[in-house]
């Protein structure tokens, strides 16, 4: 099958500067939450510093796939993103839909993938972990981990500022401050601004429009405390806000349901022809903010033995207007409203026995979430398969409760070969209670009150006057005969699985590793939330189960001056979870399915090299093969679609990232550098079935940069997007009339400076 990568770079000259290596460095990770080298490590790990992230000009965690092989980023047409790890994700549009891929700040997770956005800044490194996490990371990490170590507090004062501006005028700004308050307690504060860059412009019916100005900050604040060497006490808050202009959707189709109603002139409306042209019948800003609170608490109750105690709790609110169409005609306003609180807490017991050579770790967690998800005030001012003017208003409010206890171990049998594994059980409970309502001005009952009567009179029952102004106006479709009559959801369902690992390590007299590794990890359940025509479309959507076959090798060559990392996969994929359609009395309504059975295999690899002094190269390729075993669905026309045989969506067969820089001394303490970088992923769909409609072309985008930089400062000039490719990262339904899509950035050239008191 060829052969895959686990690891990004070993610890290289970053990019951005650094006196020229004459071999690569070993990384240490906590991907096994406990420290160990990269190359002990018999799972795939990519692992990108902070000083890569800048140098490359990553500031949120969507934007990792710059720096990731096999890791791929689509988005919502509510504007959520969509982690795609070898092809494995959940592409549902709603706030309190657990992702496929789990992301956690120094080991407290980000359980939902909003709540993600505004985090990657002042950052040690990010792991990026490969393949099912379910023994020491839990649910919905059946795709992988996204693990964010941030930057410590020190042992000395530190002060440190960095800043970008681009050719759209946009504007970065982060500062940190650090150091000792006593003998017994270390802080650190860091925070960041992003303002400006606007970069969309109007070009048919809105020429003089411009959208994309951002108005955002972030802060962290960490205090150490040790009174004690075996006692320690740490705690991060941090929060976030979000006031910039959402990206505008670019018309990428119209296909019009109902022939001969849609709005006048959509079908002629001119499809834009590069990233810049977008607009939209009326611009409008986020009112996005999260808070999250973490204490932990690691106690060394024995020469061999620590107690470590996690508690996280997050408050998020998103609220998200969007012009859903993708042109300036009055078609749909979509305000869509995600709040919650979370609140987890992890107790465990790691050490090592029998001449350090058990290592174990045993514990147990919780999660106790409370959601609320809204469309709110829907005006879907024009749509073929409704009454102009039709407006209306989801709100449900969900729980998710799940507790769990797990156990994992490594054995040395002997110094050449240690054996792996682990097992977790976790139950689960989600509750899920609300309707699709009239907003009160009474279109949508009346629209819904003649709906269900025809229906009702077609199985011979009364009409009904239960559809009144501001009341629910869900169709129960459930019993027989139904019913149609208004009514709202309250449902539950209950579920436990049982995560494993198992596997085994083999290393060599030159500290070269090759493991085989088999795991099963779960994605909890979920209750579809959407506007809500039939009772049905709510039903519950049971947990999804992936168990994965690995081997992978990581090897150093030419004294350490390259790595070789390297693995093959297989992934048998059961009752994954998917948004599509199904049909209703108004057309297509919104829901998400359990597809029975399908399958990934595919290969990594990835090679970092230091040829000459000052000179490195690192390249990785993910190369994946998706596949749904048997089924059948709808599209959003309502057209019936086989599956079967098609890829996944969000999985292109390719990607790759490459990096190569140059640093050399100009004397006196100076250093220069120059750098390129690459990214390329081959064809794939927004959406399963691999419909026209929905395809994202294949991209590869180059970047350049070159500086100068002393012991405490740093100036770099740098472009991306050089040759100015045209690109989108998905394409969604906006309405049952058109397609629309997201474009990537233009060609943006732009400035960086850093310095350090």
């Amino acid at each position: 099958m060829g052969i895959a990568a686990s690891a990004a770079a070993m610890a290289q000259t970053a990019p951005g500067g650094g006196a020229p290596q004459s071999e690569l460095a070993e990384i240490t990770v906590t991907a096994q939450k406990r420290e160990q080298p990269l190359s002990d490590v018999g799972i795939s790990v990519s692992v990108i510093s902070g000083e890569q992230l800048a140098a490359t000009g990553i500031t949120e965690v969507g934007d990792l796939p710059k720096v990731t092989s096999g890791f791929t980023v689509g988005k919502t047409y509510t504007g959520y993103p969509v982690f795609s790890i070898r092809g494995v994700n959940f592409n549902a549009s709603q706030f309190s839909a657990a992702p496929a891929v789990s992301t956690y700040i120094d080991e407290a997770p980000l359980p939902y993938g909003p709540m993600t956005s505004g985090v990657l800044y002042d950052i040690e490194r990010v792991e990026v972990l490969k393949g099912p996490q379910g023994t020491l990371f839990g649910e919905n990490a059946t795709g992988g981990s996204i693990n964010l170590i941030a930057m410590k507090p020190t042992a000395q004062f530190s002060v440190g500022v960095s800043g970008d501006v681009n050719s759209f005028g946009g504007v970065d700004d982060t500062a940190f401050i650090s150091g000792p308050l006593s003998d017994t307690v270390r802080a650190r504060l860091a925070v960041t601004t992003t303002t400006g860059g606007a970069w969309q412009h109007g070009y048919y019916l809105q020429p003089d429009q411009r959208n994309g100005d951002a108005e955002k900050a972030a802060a962290r604040f960490l205090i150490e405390w040790k009174p004690a060497g075996t006692f320690v006490v740490n705690l991060n808050v941090n929060g976030f806000y979000d006031h910039s202009q959402p990206q505008l959707s670019q018309l990428a189709s119209v296909n019009i349901a109902v022939p001969g109603r849609g709005y006048p002139g959509l079908e002629d409306y001119p499809l834009p022809t590069n990233d810049r042209q977008a607009e939209a019948n009326s611009l409008s800003r986020y009112n996005n903010r999260n808070a999250q609170e973490v204490l932990r608490i690691d106690w060394d109750i024995a020469p061999h033995a620590r107690l470590t105690s996690i508690t996280d709790y997050i408050d998020s609110k998103f609220y998200q207007p969007l012009d859903a169409d993708g042109t300036a005609d009055p078609l749909i306003y979509l305000t869509s409203v995600g709040t919650g609180t979370s609140f987890s807490e992890e107790l465990r017991l790691t050490g090592t026995l029998i001449d350090d050579r058990l290592n174990y770790t045993v514990g147990g967690n919780l999660q106790h979430d409370n959601m609320m998800d809204a469309h709110e005030n829907e005006d879907i001012m024009h749509f073929s398969t409704l009454p102009p003017n039709t407006t209306l208003n989801a709100v449900y409010n969900e729980t998710n409760r799940a507790n769990a206890g797990f156990v994992d171990a490594d054995f040395r049998v002997a110094d050449w070969i240690s054996l792996t594994g682990g097992v977790r059980y976790t139950s689960t409970r989600q509750t899920m209670l609300g309707c699709t309502a009239d907003t009160g001005d009474g279109s949508a009952a009346g629209l819904f009150g003649f709906v269900s009567n025809q229906l009702r009179a077609a199985t011979g029952q009364p009409p009904t006057n239960l559809f009144v102004p501001g009341g629910c106006i869900t169709m129960n479709d459930i019993g027989a005969p139904p019913s149609f009559l208004p009514v709202e959801t309250n449902v539950a369902q209950s579920q436990d699985n049982v995560s494993w690992r198992g596997g085994v390590d083999f290393k060599t007299a030159d500290h070269d590793l090759y493991y085989l590794l088999a795991s099963r990890g779960f994605k909890s359940g979920v209750f579809p939330f959407q506007d809500t025509v039939l009772a049905s479309q709510t039903k519950p959507v049971l947990q999804e189960e992936l168990t994965s076959y690995e081997a992978g090798f990581k090897v150093a060559l030419g004294t350490h001056r390259v790595q070789l990392n390297g693995a093959v996969f297989y992934y048998d994929y059961i009752d994954k979870q998917f948004f599509t359609y199904q049909p209703s009395p108004l057309g297509p309504s919104a829901t998400i399915v359990n597809i029975p059975k399908s399958h990934v295999v595919g290969e990594d690899l990835d090679v970092t090299a230091l040829p000459i002094s000052g000179l490195t190269l690192h390249a990785a390729v993910t190369h994946i093969k998706t596949r749904i075993d048997n089924f059948q669905g709808y599209d959003i026309q309502l057209a019936v679609v086989d599956f079967t045989g098609k890829s996944f969506n969000f999985a292109p067969d390719w990607s790759a990232t490459a990096d190569a820089e140059y640093a050399w001394s100009v004397g006196k303490g100076y250093s220069m550098f120059v750098g390129t970088h690459a990214v390329l992923e081959s064809t794939t769909y927004a959406d399963l079935g691999e419909n026209a409609a929905t395809k994202i072309p294949a991209r590869t985008v180059v970047d350049v940069r070159v500086g100068l930089e002393a012991a405490r400062w740093r100036i770099a000039l740098w472009g991306r997007n050089l040759g100015d490719k045209y690109y989108w990262d998905t394409v969604a339904p906006g309405g049952p009339d058109d397609n629309v899509k997201y474009a990537g950035l233009p060609r943006t050239f732009g400035v960086s400076a850093a310095y350090r008191f």
